[in-house]
């Protein structure tokens, strides 16, 4: 823009040994303040998205940026102030519209679309369509959002040595950290082999090698946001919400409206000018934070110090589908078919769920048909079994972990220690933390269980 020009027209004039910290200071907060209003207008005007005009962007580019207050915002969760409206059809997924200006542009949006519609995960096609979007450049109409991405985050997994994820030992982040990375490169040649065979020459998918899908695989996992929309769920990235940091604390709700047909955050509590306006990006243990966003919480941070256990029927487990139908009934759903996990933490060792859960592995069918009458009738010989696997349990992955917590919490006192290293204490001490206190919790209620018996 002119006042962008102007503004560095201004900066090249004077030598930089001349101009104060303080001018510099401010020539460089009026082109970050140009270059936010430029971005939120392009989103108003192309994308059709809501911006609240306390909304600016701060700081650098890439995950240096976030989202400040222009202005104070007056809000409360009885009246909160809506921070940005996003419509589905302004989002970038797999299903968007390819929308093509000249003969050139439907060839290769044509060659795209051969090879996406041979594609199986939801997540490659996205990441496809971001690259192809990256190389329409000012064509494409997310143009502007594309090219404030940054780079594949520095402490992302897929960035580690063997030796560092090492450091990860004990944890389960370091057995998918390793999957992940198995399966990206396994991705990478499927993709490879639907564009040798989507009819085009490989010359129509300037925007495929391996490096770039590395980074827009990586943008899918940090920045992706699951939309819930109607019975079914897809994986977006969004402008303007994107450019939000983390924090567990924010008094800020993002969720989709289905009467508008779009996401919408809310701020639910005041903010002085200047304030960083933040979201929560999901209550999640330190290591599934790594894995996808490639950040770890600091001890004192709480809300994310957890275990991850997975402890579901296995798929050979005697009467699965009666049991699983009772488990989904008392709400226990994914966990107890083992796609997801439970998490145990210090505040709460041993969730009302999995215990659940252990029982009913153990129980026959006529303990489960007591159950389902009286949740809290439990054979107490069973429930000290599942209790007891569950002990074992908590010894096995305690013993996996390659020093202590004095150990590891002096090395993290350490202010030399090597940056990745750090990111791996900082999931390690949590996770011991957690699983400790499920333990004792899981032997003193077994305990309780045979006294009562």
């Amino acid at each position: 823009s002119e006042y962008m020009a102007s503004l560095l027209d201004r900066i090249g004039d004077a030598p930089i040994a001349d101009a104060s910290s303080d001018e510099l200071r401010s020539a460089v907060e009026a082109i970050a303040s140009a270059s936010s209003d430029a971005y939120t207008e392009w989103a108003r005007r192309t994308l059709q998205i809501a911006v609240h005009d306390c909304y600016r962007l701060s700081g650098g580019g890439g995950d240096d940026r976030g989202v400040v207050a222009a202005r104070a915002i007056d809000a409360s969760p009885s009246q909160p102030v809506e921070l940005v409206v996003v419509p589905f059809d302004a989002m970038l997924h797999a299903t968007a519209a390819l929308v093509c200006n000249s003969q050139a542009e439907a060839a290769a949006a044509k060659a795209f679309a051969a090879v996406a519609n041979k594609l199986t995960r939801e997540d490659d096609v996205l990441a496809c369509r971001l690259l192809f979007e990256r190389h329409l450049g000012d064509r494409s109409r997310w143009f502007q959002h594309v090219r404030r991405l940054p780079d594949m985050p520095d402490h992302c997994v897929l960035r580690w040595s063997d030796a560092e994820l090492a450091e990860l030992a004990g944890s389960d982040a370091r057995l998918m950290a390793a999957r992940w990375r198995e399966q990206v490169a396994a991705d990478f040649k499927e993709i490879e082999a639907a564009a040798a065979t989507a009819g085009p020459k490989r010359e129509a998918f300037p925007w495929l090698d391996v490096d770039a899908y590395r980074w827009a695989i990586s943008m899918v996992f940090s920045r992706a946001i699951t939309v819930r929309r109607g019975a079914g769920a897809i994986k977006a990235l969004v402008p303007v919400v994107d450019m939000f940091n983390h924090d567990p604390a924010a008094p800020t709700a993002h969720a989709f409206d289905a009467a508008r047909d779009a996401l919408v955050v809310r701020r639910e509590a005041p903010a002085a000018a200047g304030a960083t306006l933040s979201i929560v990006y999901e209550h999640a243990t330190a290591s599934r934070l790594l894995l996808l966003y490639g950040f770890v919480p600091p001890l004192a941070q709480t809300q994310h110090a957890g275990r991850d256990v997975f402890a579901g029927l296995a798929p050979d487990a005697p009467n699965r589908v009666e049991k699983l139908a009772v488990l989904a009934g008392f709400g226990v759903k994914a966990q107890a078919a083992g796609e997801e996990p439970f998490v145990v933490s210090e505040a709460d060792p041993l969730p009302d769920a999995l215990a659940l859960t252990l029982y009913a592995q153990r129980c026959d069918l006529d303990a489960l048909g007591r159950l389902v009458a009286d949740r809290a009738d439990r054979d107490a010989a069973t429930a000290r079994a599942g209790l007891g696997d569950l002990v074992a349990a908590c010894d096995a992955m305690l013993s996996g972990y390659p020093s202590s917590e004095a150990e590891d919490l002096a090395a993290l006192a350490d202010g030399g220690l090597e940056p990745r290293r750090r990111l791996a204490l900082l999931v390690r001490v949590p996770e011991r933390r957690a699983l400790v206190a499920c333990r004792r919790e899981a032997a003193a209620r077994r305990e309780a269980v045979a006294d009562v018996d």
